[in-house]
């Protein structure tokens, strides 16, 4: 089993072989649409990422 995850599909496949991105191609695809700002902001703030952010800036 495989699993890939990309950004932009046609990006990862450009610098493959054919044989590899003909199998990869013919497997299913599950597509996710993008991330809003409130979505994004609440992975930050859950992930603690966004709240050192802001108290590293407070503290400069």
């Amino acid at each position: 089993s495989m699993l890939l995850i990309a950004n932009d599909e046609e990006t990862v496949f450009a610098g493959a072989d054919e044989r590899l991105a003909s199998r990869i191609w013919g497997c299913e695809h599950i597509r996710f649409g993008r991330y809003g700002i409130a979505e994004l902001t609440a992975i930050l703030v859950e992930g603690g990422v966004l709240l050192e952010r802001i108290r590293d800036q407070q503290q400069s």
